[in-house]
């Protein structure tokens, strides 16, 4: 089931449930998500998917498929908040800084990270 994404309580609430549980998120692909339950050993796939300005996101939980906000997907939500700005780090990076900005200024422009953008690691919440 996929449940429309929107600041709001409801985020807040299964943002602050997924803190307080042991989660590891890792990217499977961009928008594709693995969060693994530490401590049951659960693994829920979730997906992100964008209609104009509406986001959306599905999760193969049982909270997820009665049209409930689950914490996996708040989970995931924060990881691909991550993965969205490497990427458009190393979009930026490629592309040469306007001469007048780094003769102004080198701190505006944005350096790449170590690791490729697609060699994502997964981040325990």
């Amino acid at each position: 089931m996929r449940i429309e994404l929107e600041n709001n309580d409801k985020m807040a609430r299964a943002a602050k449930r997924a803190r307080a549980s042991r989660l590891l998120v890792q990217v499977l692909a961009f928008r594709n998500y693995r969060v693994t339950n530490l401590k049951s050993g659960t693994v829920y796939v979730v997906t992100f998917s964008v209609e104009g300005a509406r986001r959306f996101g599905s999760c193969e939980c049982k909270a997820n498929a009665n049209n409930l906000l689950c914490l996996h997907i708040a989970a995931a939500a924060a990881r691909h908040l991550v993965a969205a700005a490497e990427i458009a780090a190393a979009q930026t990076a490629a592309a040469p800084a306007p001469l007048m900005a780094r003769e102004q200024d080198n701190s505006i422009l944005i350096k790449p990270s170590a690791a490729a953008p697609a060699k994502y690691r997964g981040v325990e919440l």
